[in-house]
């Protein structure tokens, strides 16, 4: 049986263009507001790609514990999780990865959640929007068993991001 797919690219936001745009709560909710489309307009199954370094950066009072591990393209999963939740959005799976195989300095390139990863850890006693205000991303998908992990890629072009809607 074939089956259509529909495909969406957005326009490559990066970071230098505004501070708003570049934010990872701007990149996040844009890329939620073209999935919501996406469904509204029953162009389904889809795939949405985007690309893009957004911008994390840690409020003055934040209180992230010295342990706490995160780069941007992990951050960028769950916060897009924990949005896409509270609106409803599924089902979806999203990658988000640094195309250089390393989110920040750590071993793991990004993350890849689902519709129904913050549900599963909630019944295993996780709270998914602790791990987010302590900018605690790679604690969070590594306990989840959902970190993208690539190796070294020899090449840096920019954080990728795919949402597959069905």
């Amino acid at each position: 049986e074939k089956m259509a797919l529909h495909l969406a690219l957005l326009p490559r936001v990066e970071i230098w263009e505004s501070d708003q745009m570049g934010s990872m709560d701007y990149q996040a909710a844009r890329l939620l507001a073209h999935a919501e489309e996406a469904r509204s307009r029953g162009a389904l199954p889809c795939a949405i790609l985007a690309a893009g370094e957004p911008t994390l950066a840690l409020p003055a009072a934040a209180q992230a514990p010295e342990s706490a591990q995160g780069g941007r393209a992990a951050h960028f999963a769950l916060r897009f999780m924990l949005e896409a939740e509270r609106k409803g959005l599924s089902p979806y799976v999203l990658l988000s990865g640094a195309s250089d195989g390393s989110d920040g300095s750590l071993d793991a390139a990004g993350a890849i959640c689902d519709s129904a990863l913050a549900a599963r850890s909630r019944k295993m006693g996780e709270r998914p929007e602790r791990y987010l205000e302590n900018f605690d991303s790679h604690s969070y998908f590594r306990a989840a068993g959902s970190l993208l992990r690539t190796g070294p890629t020899n090449t840096n072009v920019s954080d990728v991001r795919a949402l597959i809607l069905w």
